[in-house]
């Protein structure tokens, strides 16, 4: 059974109007529910959405940190405690894929507009020091099959950048043919073009996958510099990749 239908059972048959949500690896703090319920009560909210921490205390596990989930606690299904109307309201779990179905709730939710703020705790995530990036690799595989057919998901950033990028490097190759039939050399003529093209793309994807994205998700200087950004974006784009593939094959399959 997917998490979505395991959940629904839980939702169906639980006899309490509050419910509060854990995953497998992620550990809450001794006040984690205490604190949630003395949030929802004085807000008078219909819930508190989770948030979750990812701990890495290996070289490569904040690498793999670094190119995913960043330092920053992020806001997560597990760790959520909600009213049971919630689900009345907002409907249940999609019960027929293994990834992306409490997205794709939190997203409808988000569509009723129901009154459910932020948790001040998070839950504690202690996977990553023990996975291989080859595990890495088949469960952003098998997370984003899955994840694509969501209605909710837009499966199109990663593509569009590569896709623009495959564009400029065939605009690049054939500029100078275009501009310049004759052979003769005029002002539109760019020496080396197809070479700075490269370049440019491959700096570009350094700086946002390896500096920028990183920092902005909470990675400190010392896990970026002075060369390890290089290593960040050598394995986020082998994810994107995967992703990319991932998309394709699920588009494949629903045909």
């Amino acid at each position: 059974m997917y998490p979505g239908g395991a959940r629904n059972i839980g939702i169906k048959n639980a006899t309490n109007s509050l419910l509060a949500f854990l995953d497998t690896s992620t550990h809450p703090s001794n006040d984690w529910l205490s604190n949630g319920l003395e949030i929802i009560e004085n807000g008078n909210y219909a819930g508190v959405w989770g948030r979750t921490y990812y701990e890495a205390n290996l070289f490569i596990s904040r690498i793999f940190r670094a190119c995913t989930y960043g330092e920053k606690p992020i806001k997560t299904f597990p760790g959520s405690i909600l009213h049971k109307d919630v689900f009345k309201n907002c409907g249940l779990f999609i019960e027929s894929t293994r990834a992306g179905e409490d997205a794709d709730f939190m997203s409808r939710v988000e569509l009723h507009n129901m009154n459910i703020t932020n948790s001040e705790n998070f839950l504690k995530y202690d996977k990553l020091d023990r996975m291989s990036f080859k595990e890495v690799i088949k469960k952003w595989y098998r997370n984003y099959f899955h994840t694509a057919k969501m209605p909710y998901f837009r499966p199109h950033k990663d593509i569009y950048f590569y896709g623009v990028s495959l564009l400029a490097i065939i605009s690049a190759y054939n500029w100078n043919r275009i501009v310049d039939p004759t052979g003769i050399e005029n002002e539109l003529f760019v020496p080396n073009i197809t070479k700075i093209s490269i370049l440019l793309i491959i700096l570009t994807y350094l700086y946002l996958r390896g500096i920028y994205l990183p920092l902005k998700k909470g990675s400190n200087l010392k896990t970026i510099f002075p060369f390890n950004f290089i290593i960040i974006s050598f394995l986020s784009a082998i994810l994107d990749l995967t992703k990319i593939l991932a998309f394709a094959k699920s588009k494949f399959n629903n045909k």
